[in-house]
């Protein structure tokens, strides 16, 4: 027979059969019993059931005993699978736990576990199940309090919101846990092109990044001209600095012409280029004259291309087998030097004009000790008529006259210091010479009047001067009685000087010199003949040197001006033409090309083309020189030497008789300023 331990725990775990026989009574009555106890603690249900088991097994031994029945139980098969301590429900144990361990142990496994709190971390402890006895290890399995995502991601896997940004997370996929961090390969959702082009470069964005531009990317970045991209919506023709010009991209840009590309830019009549299809005489604006082609055109003649054009009298040009006698109006016959003042004092500054019988001229002399104004008659030879008059009488110091013819008599005007201050006066003269009344003065302000330039109306007097580098304007009746107040004609910016005054027969013009640009150039503007500006200030020269000294002519329809001009790096003389309106015609004409310096220019009109005298040092000496020019400005012959003289020659200012030139200047041949005089002309016969 079993122990009672024995049968307790074998019904523990299986059922037995119990037969209770009573001796001699038969076979023994078999009865089932079902039961189990279960070892170590238990909860109240549990142990209920072992107190019933165990009243059961009490009847059970007190029937054994009284009935003497026979116990009957298979063998018993110990149970330790998955369990590393306690019983092996069949009387023996599944093992023993270590030192500082104790058996857990259940239906389906006991294990051994460390004791909590006992300051060793054993088996079953973790530093998460108890941080006491078990510090936290990175890839213990465990993850701490004191670990996460970042620090620890094996045992903390990554979770978006736990404030950690771990390898795998980044501003896009968890912006809670990481910010976004301009390089960090990510163009999250508060970045774009512009504030992080190296994350998020992206066309379409609507930004224009440094890497972007209008090639690459239009949608974002507009096309500019001079950012060097020539563009879809850009060509040589709108934008000529992005997009080089292409012959035959029908595009006619600046820097292709109908000679180099034909077929961009068909041939237009004045647009600088001599193509197969034209020549000097369809359009000689593009294709100069060359001497030897058959034409000859308007910029040659018998003299410079005698194989084009036959020598012709009245052509213009004097060739080798033409003579001031033989035609004198194209060879102009230098007839000799006249001295017209002999004292012993300077004179400077002629003014000269033709009368129509003879001239007058007025000058600056200092024969009395003091610059006075003097003027006399010459023939029309240039012999002069009478003794010199003295103009004026006054303790100032008086220069620069101007005069003119009025048909009848004489006006003259100039300047005189007076009081402290220059003020332009004026005087008339009767057709001898003779003085008509007293000395006008014509302003009156506290800012000095000088250089005057004067013209005659046919019923009076306008005079322009400058004053305080401003140009002022104002008229004299036929006496010389002031018309009219002071007009400021210039615009009032810069200096302006050296104004030159002309009537055209309903108005006036003037031209002067100007730097409110901070270069000296020529100015023109209009007035009616009431003196009232007209329009604006009309700027005739834009060149990068000094243009200053003008002198202005009417044609009768128009205006010539000459000047002169250092825009050469050598000073010369310049010559343009206005309309009626004062609108520059054509371009600058140079009339000058030598060595020296050239200064002083006078500038007549004929009735069919213009005439020029300046002073001019290319021989070393200063001389006066002479010119033609066209009615267009194209220079006629060479330039012609007025004088040769030992002495200096300045100052020059020339007329038209109608048939000749004449000239007068100032002179020091004779080891004194003296005023000369010369024709220029027709007077090789005489």
């Amino acid at each position: 027979m079993r122990t009672l331990h024995g049968v307790m725990m074998g019904l523990g775990h299986r059922t037995g059969h119990v037969r209770c026989k009573v001796a001699g009574t038969g076979p023994a009555t078999t009865r089932d019993l079902k039961g189990g106890v279960a070892a170590g603690p238990a909860p109240a249900a549990e142990v209920a059931g072992v107190v019933i088991k165990a009243m059961l097994i009490l009847i059970l031994v007190t029937h054994v005993v009284a009935c003497n029945w026979v116990l009957d139980f298979p063998e018993c098969e110990p149970r330790c699978e998955g369990r590393q301590c306690g019983p092996d429900e069949c009387g023996g144990s599944c093992g023993e736990c270590g030192e500082g361990q104790h058996c857990i142990w259940s239906v389906d496994d006991a294990v051994c576990t460390g004791i909590c709190g006992d300051g060793a971390c054993t088996l079953g402890e973790d530093a998460g199940s108890c941080p006491g006895d078990c510090p936290a290890i990175c890839d213990d399995g465990a993850c701490t309090h004191d670990e996460d995502a970042d620090s620890c991601p094996d045992d903390c896997p990554a979770t978006c919101g736990d404030g950690a940004c771990t390898h795998d997370e980044d501003a896009d996929s968890c912006p809670d846990d990481c910010a976004a961090i301009c390089g960090d390969g990510v163009c999250t959702h508060d970045e774009n092109a512009g504030s992080c082009p190296d994350d998020c470069p992206t066309c379409g964005d609507g930004l224009c990044t440094h890497d972007e531009d209008a090639s690459s990317c239009a949608s974002d970045c507009h096309a500019v001209c001079g950012d060097g991209l020539c563009t879809h919506d850009e060509d040589a023709g709108s934008c000529a600095s992005d997009c080089h010009a292409v012959c035959g991209d029908g595009l006619c840009t600046h820097d292709e012409d109908a000679g180099s590309c034909p077929g961009d830019c068909p041939a237009r009549c004045g647009d600088d280029t001599c193509t197969h299809d034209e020549d000097v005489r369809s359009c000689p604006h593009d294709c100069p004259a060359r001497c030897g082609d058959g034409l000859c055109t308007h910029d040659e003649d018998a003299r410079s291309c005698p194989d084009d054009c036959p020598a012709t009298c009245g052509d213009g040009a004097c060739t080798h087998d033409e003579d001031p006698g033989s035609c004198p109006g194209d060879c102009m016959a230098d007839c000799g030097d006249v001295r017209v003042t002999s004292s012993p004092g300077a004179g400077w500054s002629p003014s000269l004009v033709w009368t129509g019988s003879g001239y007058g001229v007025a000058w600056r002399d200092d024969r009395d000790g003091n610059n006075e104004i003097y003027f006399a008659r010459l023939g029309t030879a240039g012999v002069k008529v009478g003794d010199d008059v003295r103009v004026t009488s006054s303790s100032g110091s008086s220069s620069y006259p101007s005069l003119v013819w009025t048909g009848s008599g004489f006006g003259v005007g100039w300047e005189e210091y007076h009081e402290g201050d220059y003020e332009i006066y004026f005087a008339r003269l009767t057709a001898d010479g003779e003085k008509v009344g007293g000395d006008m003065m014509v302003t009156s302000s506290s800012s000095s009047g000088r250089d005057p330039s004067l013209a005659w109306t046919g019923s009076g007097y306008g005079v322009a001067w400058h004053s305080a580098y401003c140009i002022y304007f104002d008229r004299l009746t036929e006496d010389g009685v002031e018309a009219g107040d002071d007009v400021w004609v210039d615009f009032p910016s810069g200096s302006a000087l050296y104004p030159s005054l002309v009537w055209t027969g309903s108005g006036y013009g003037v031209a002067w010199q100007d730097d409110r640009h901070f270069n000296w150039e020529i100015y023109f503007a209009r007035l009616t003949e009431d003196g009232v500006k007209v329009g604006d200030d009309m700027r005739v020269t834009s060149s990068p040197g000094w243009s200053f000294d003008p002198s202005l002519v009417w044609i009768g329809s128009g205006y010539g001006v000459a000047w002169s001009d250092d825009r050469d790096e050598n000073r010369e003389i310049y010559f343009a033409r206005l309309g009626a309106a004062g609108v520059k015609v054509g371009a600058d004409v140079r009339v000058t090309s030598s060595s020296g310096s050239r200064n002083d220019p006078s500038l007549v009109w004929t009735g069919s083309e213009y005439g020029v005298a300046w002073q001019d040092n290319r021989d070393g000496n200063t001389e006066i020189y002479f010119a033609r020019l066209s009615e267009d400005g194209v220079k006629l012959g060479d330039d012609v030497r007025v004088t040769s003289s030992p002495g200096a020659s300045f100052s020059p200012s020339l007329v038209w008789t109608g048939s000749e030139y004449g000239v007068a200047w100032s002179d020091d041949r004779d080891g004194n300023e003296d005023i000369y005089f010369a024709r220029i002309g027709s007077c090789a016969d005489e």
